[in-house]
């Protein structure tokens, strides 16, 4: 019972430069996951404690689903 399922309203997408097509990231920030998938990039918070899984369709990156654990 101490499974929560929820969807971060916090990811952000990143700006990507047009004429270099890269991304400035913060590597200093360890609390995030940066994911790029269709010519984009998604700053999404990591969950304090618990897992993150990716799913993939076609190769590509299709859903994220984040479960967090909560000690009683």
């Amino acid at each position: 019972m101490g499974l929560r399922c929820y969807y971060l309203g916090n990811r952000k997408e990143l700006k990507i430069n047009p004429e270099t097509l890269r991304v400035e990231i913060d590597t200093t920030d360890t609390n995030v996951i940066y994911i790029v998938s269709g010519g984009k990039v998604i700053k999404e918070p990591a969950p304090y404690y618990g897992q993150v899984t990716v799913r993939s369709l076609g190769g590509k990156i299709d859903r994220i689903s984040v479960v967090e654990d909560y000690k009683i």
